[in-house]
C-alpha cells in the first residue's frame, strides 16, 4: 500500500503527458488542414477531437477547431460541411455554457458562430448581427488578454458593414491585441496564422497598405508555405 500514492502520481503524469501529446498532434494536423484548405484533413482532426474526454477544456477547443474547419468549408464553398461545422460549434458551446457563461473565448466563439450563420445566409444578419457583436464585446470585457476573444471581436468589426457598426481600424487594434497576447507555445499554430491573415486584410481595408504588407511578410516568415497569403493576399496589395 505504501507504493500506492507513487503509482497514482505516475498514472496521473502519464495521462497528462498523453493529453499534451494528443493536443500537440491535433494542432499540427489542424495547421496542415488550414494551410492546404483540406476538408478531409479537417474532418480527421474533428473526429480525433471528438474522441477526447468530454470536459470543458476540450469542448472549448472543439468549438475553436470548428471555427477553423468552417473557414475551409467557406473557402471551398462546401455548404454541407459548413453546416456540420456550425452544428459542432453550437453543440460544443452549449455543453460548455453549463460550466462557465463568462469565459472570454466561449463568448467570442459564439459571436463567430453567429457570424458564420450570417455568412451562410445573409438574411440572418437582421436576426443575429447585433447579437454577434454583443457576444464579441462581452468576450473581450471578460478578459482583454485572451487571444481568441480579441480575434473574434476583431473579426466581427472587420466583417460587419460600417453602417451596422463595423470598423476596420478598430478591428486592426483588436487583431493586433490577439497577436500580442498569444503565448510562445501557440505562436505559430493555425489560429495564429489565421489571425495574421485577417489582420493584414483589416489593415488593407483601413488604408494601411504598408502595414498589411509587413503583416503578410511576417506570416510568410513563420510559414513560407502559407499559400493564401503568398498567392492571394500579398499580390492583391499591388492591384
Amino acid at each position: 500500500m505504501r507504493y500506492l500514492p507513487l503509482l497514482l502520481l505516475l498514472f496521473a503524469c502519464t495521462c497528462v503527458s498523453a493529453q499534451c501529446n494528443n493536443s500537440t498532434e491535433l494542432n499540427q494536423q489542424a495547421r496542415t488542414a488550414y494551410l492546404t484548405n483540406d476538408i478531409a484533413g479537417w474532418k480527421e482532426v474533428l473526429l480525433k477531437a471528438k474522441a477526447l474526454p468530454d470536459n470543458p477544456a476540450n469542448q472549448l477547443e472543439m468549438a475553436r477547431l470548428g471555427l477553423g474547419a468552417a473557414g475551409t468549408a467557406m473557402a471551398s464553398q462546401n455548404d454541407a460541411f459548413l453546416s456540420e461545422c456550425l452544428d459542432l460549434m453550437e453543440d460544443s458551446l452549449d455543453k460548455f455554457w453549463e460550466s462557465d457563461k463568462k469565459d472570454p473565448a466561449a463568448n467570442g466563439l459564439y459571436s463567430a458562430y453567429l457570424g458564420l450563420l450570417i455568412a451562410q445566409s445573409p438574411m440572418k444578419g437582421m436576426l443575429y448581427g447585433s447579437k454577434s457583436s454583443k457576444y464579441a464585446t462581452k468576450g473581450v470585457s471578460y478578459d482583454a488578454k485572451n487571444p481568441v476573444a480579441q480575434y473574434c471581436l476583431g473579426s466581427n468589426l472587420f466583417y460587419t458593414p460600417e453602417t451596422w457598426g463595423g470598423d476596420p481600424e478598430l478591428a486592426v487594434e483588436h487583431l493586433q491585441a490577439a497577436i500580442a497576447t498569444t503565448n510562445d507555445e501557440a505562436g505559430c499554430d493555425w489560429f495564429h496564422l489565421q489571425t495574421l491573415a485577417l489582420l493584414g486584410q483589416a489593415q488593407s481595408k483601413a488604408g494601411d497598405t504598408a502595414g498589411a504588407r509587413m503583416t503578410y511578410l511576417k506570416a510568410l516568415e513563420l510559414e513560407p508555405e502559407f499559400g493564401y497569403v503568398a498567392k492571394v493576399l500579398l499580390p492583391a496589395l499591388s492591384k
